[in-house]
């Protein structure tokens, strides 16, 4: 019986260090109503004060917007964790479950707001989030960016009734890593994209009237662009785009061309990094991808200025 109350003395104790110094890893919540798709980890480092307030990156996994976990981004969490950022992993609906755009992005942007409601409870600074994806996450990571104020795509509960407008899905900054920006495009030319990548386009619009219409609104650069049927309120924010320059499932031409786009149309430094030897894949070159991107958020976030080279081309 000594023991046990003993045990029980030691797990309070626990439990109260973890709420007044801030655990390193928050867990697991729902976002919406569907908990297995709705759902999203948040990370918080250890040592934060009850009173903290961080900014937030949230990452995005890939998968051809048809597969994947929010496990696949740990590594990110780890190294925003790592600088001081309170990371967070979002699951989301798949194409492949009968769920075809815009449920992708509205889940993105739920999470976003989700998180932000709950600002106080996760030690986030809801003016400092930052949005970060890879391959068809980063994707989505574009479409939150730049269509911000677009009600078609707002389909959420979490944080509609609120009148604080940091509160909104909005962000500050964001990164796609190996993500397609052009979805209309990638359909119509050659090169731009795999066969497989052309296929998983075709299942997340599903099958509208319209296909080029339908294309045309599912991507970033027509937000960009601000075309009459992609107007938003977004400002011109901070991109980072990162991408292999031997990439044969999203080539390079679509990177480059929204770079050229952000230049054109006066982003604020845009910054495009490739990796000349690098594939679609990043099991080589993570790390070094990695610190280029959280080089990038830190500046952004943080107003820590970056290293001259930070964003120059590797291995080229």
């Amino acid at each position: 019986m000594r023991y046990r109350h003993l045990a029980v003395f030691l797990c309070a104790c626990t439990t109260f260090l973890l709420f007044a110094c801030g655990s390193p890893f928050a867990g697991k919540e729902a976002y919406g109503t569907n908990a297995i798709y709705q759902s999203l980890n948040v990370s918080i480092p250890s040592g934060t004060a009850a009173d903290a307030r961080l900014p937030a990156v949230v990452f995005i996994h890939g998968g051809y917007w048809s597969s994947g976990d929010l496990l696949n981004m740990n590594d990110h969490v780890k190294a925003a964790v790592k600088d001081g950022f309170v990371g967070v992993t979002i699951n989301y609906r798949y194409s492949s479950d009968t769920s075809p755009w815009p449920a992708q992005i509205q889940d993105a942007k739920c999470a976003i707001r989700f998180i932000k409601a709950n600002a106080e409870r996760f030690h986030i600074d809801p003016t400092r989030v930052a949005v970060a994806g890879f391959s068809a996450g980063g994707h989505l990571a574009l479409m939150t960016a730049f269509s911000q104020g677009v009600t078609a795509l707002e389909d959420c509960a979490h944080g509609t009734d609120q009148i604080d407008p940091a509160l909104d899905s909005s962000v500050v900054a964001v990164v796609s890593q190996s993500g397609v920006s052009n979805l209309e495009s990638a359909m119509s030319e050659s090169g731009q994209v795999s066969g497989a990548l052309r296929l998983s386009i075709r299942n997340l619009i599903g099958t509208p009237e319209d296909e080029t219409a339908a294309l045309r609104v599912a991507s970033p650069t027509c937000y960009v662009d601000q075309l009459p049927e992609c107007l938003n309120a977004a400002p011109q924010l901070p991109v980072l785009q990162i991408h292999g320059q031997v990439d044969t499932v999203i080539t390079s031409i679509q990177p480059q061309r929204l770079h050229q786009r952000l230049q054109a149309q006066g982003y604020p430094q845009p910054r495009y990094v490739r990796f000349c030897n690098q594939a679609h894949s990043w099991s080589d070159n993570k790390p070094q991808m990695l610190s280029i991107t959280m080089a990038f958020l830190r500046e952004q976030l943080r107003g820590e200025s970056a290293a001259s080279d930070a964003f120059d081309d590797v291995g080229c």
